[in-house]
């Protein structure tokens, strides 16, 4: 098959990856509501991990000063000091996790929602080496027949999730019923705990990071 057959057929495909505009607004709507929400359940922990690093740290401290003053032997002091350090990493480490995943997902998922708005603009406009990075992005595999009908791709997350028809019919259903007065909360049930894009390819292609906001 001629190489030139083989990339119209992929710039014919990107036509279906291409998200139109109000489709990427309610995706992005639903999407910061469901991460204002997990971030919200999450403030009562994150409140008392809070207090109880600054309970830990004044501790520390309290120790070196008795220690200093002759009133905590060394060995005594090293005890409580290693005990308050593997308490203090453990809560710094939960913290990370709990509000890294949130944040690094919600921003790995609008990069993703930028780059389908333009899909088929940013491929049809670049030059070789930025189509490369695109298809990287995008696929793990493209496959074309030999019939030369139109491609069928293996799509990597978060793009394959965003682009599922159930993730946008969950979407089109949670923003008709914020648009009804007095309707009731309408829950999410669609998995956004989706894998992190691939951040250089995606920022090559996209011209750089904008955030889901």
């Amino acid at each position: 098959m001629l190489v030139d057959t083989v990339e119209r057929l992929i710039i014919d495909y990107y036509t279906r990856l291409e998200l139109p505009a109000d489709v990427v607004l309610r995706l992005r709507a639903t999407l910061t509501h469901h991460f204002d929400g997990l971030i919200a359940s999450a403030q009562q922990e994150l409140q008392e991990l809070t207090d109880r690093r600054r309970r830990l740290e004044a501790e520390q401290d309290q120790l070196l000063d008795a220690h200093l003053a002759g009133a905590v032997p060394v060995a005594v002091l090293q005890r409580h000091q290693g005990r308050i350090e593997a308490e203090l990493a453990a809560i710094t480490q939960r913290l990370q996790d709990q509000y890294g995943d949130y944040e690094a997902t919600r921003d790995s998922l609008g990069q993703a929602l930028d780059l389908l708005s333009d899909a088929h603009k940013l491929y049809l406009a670049g030059d070789d080496q930025t189509r490369r990075l695109c298809n990287q992005a995008f696929f793990t595999k493209i496959y074309i027949d030999d019939d030369q009908h139109a491609p069928h791709a293996e799509v990597v997350e978060p793009f394959a999730t965003l682009l599922n028809a159930r993730t946008q019919q969950e979407a089109e259903r949670w923003a008709s019923a914020q648009a009804t007065p007095d309707a009731d909360e309408q829950s999410l049930t669609f998995d956004v705990s989706v894998p992190s894009i691939g951040f250089e390819p995606t920022t090559f292609c996209s011209g750089g990071r904008r955030s889901i906001h």
